[in-house]
């Protein structure tokens, strides 16, 4: 009989490098952070998707980092405290990630330089919008499938959030009581008045193309149902009718009836 053959195993290396992944057909955000040993956080951070996962597309060129976290660029100014304690971590966590070339907390930070942040957690930025304030098109009645942001304000909670126990199906804006509420696209007024569910103050525009548009939480009411519309008509004013907790406007897309994420439709 022969000998057995000793065979040397080859650890698995850690990856040390940012690399680029290009985003194949099937593709998804979990299914790629599985794929490189990250979290779901990870890969949303580095390519700015958190507002709207639904944005990843096939040929997208991805930045994949080698550990969960944040990465950042060095600006003039900046710390090793100043950057840890943004994305909350010890200035240690960054000195002890050997592919940060960094040797002690007092080591210079060279402008543009690239740092990886294990653990870190991206701050949130709540994004400003502004509402269409061009001229109502004319003739305009039926929806054109473009819509526009319908009132100005900042994003208070995104669309697939949990709020207040249940998955948000649509955007919040945080705006003043009384801005101006806008018609997204064109239509015709479905319903206008209260409703009893938790909206509150609601107005439903169906665009006459599959899509309806839902208004929330209204201060007052400008239209009335079955009122023709144009995108830019101003429709109400912000407030906190029905389950609100300040004022804002909860505003909907939905496709045949199916919640579709405003971000993915809105410029």
């Amino acid at each position: 009989m022969r000998a057995a053959v000793p065979i040397t195993e080859i650890p698995d290396r850690p990856r040390e490098g940012i690399i680029h992944y290009v985003v194949a057909p099937g593709d998804t955000l979990t299914g790629i952070a599985e794929k490189f040993g990250i979290s779901v956080d990870t890969v949303k951070w580095a390519n700015d998707l958190e507002l709207n996962p639904d944005l990843l597309r096939v040929g997208q060129e991805l930045v994949i980092l080698p550990v969960s976290g944040v990465y950042h660029v060095v600006e003039e100014g900046d710390t090793l405290e100043k950057i840890a304690r943004k994305y909350k971590v010890t200035p240690e966590t960054i000195v002890n990630y050997k592919p940060n070339g960094l040797k002690s907390v007092d080591d210079p930070l060279p402008r543009d330089k690239v740092l990886i942040i294990p653990g870190g957690e991206k701050p949130w930025v709540p994004p400003y919008v502004s509402a269409y304030s061009g001229p109502i098109p004319p003739a305009s009645r039926k929806g054109t499938g473009r819509f526009v942001w319908p009132v100005s304000g900042r994003i208070t909670a995104l669309f697939g959030q949990i709020v207040q126990g249940k998955i948000h199906k649509g955007l919040d804006i945080g705006a003043w009581t009384g801005a101006p509420v806008i018609a997204s696209d064109s239509g015709y007024v479905a319903f206008a008045g209260w409703d009893r569910t938790g909206y509150g103050n609601l107005v439903i525009i169906n665009h006459g193309n599959g899509y309806v548009t839902y208004y929330a939480h209204l201060s007052k009411i400008f239209v009335k149902r079955g009122d023709s519309v144009a995108q830019g008509q101003r429709i109400g004013s912000v407030g906190s009718t029905g389950n609100a907790t300040g004022p804002h406007l909860h505003f909907e897309i939905r496709y045949h009836n199916i919640h579709r994420n405003p971000l993915g439709f809105l410029p």
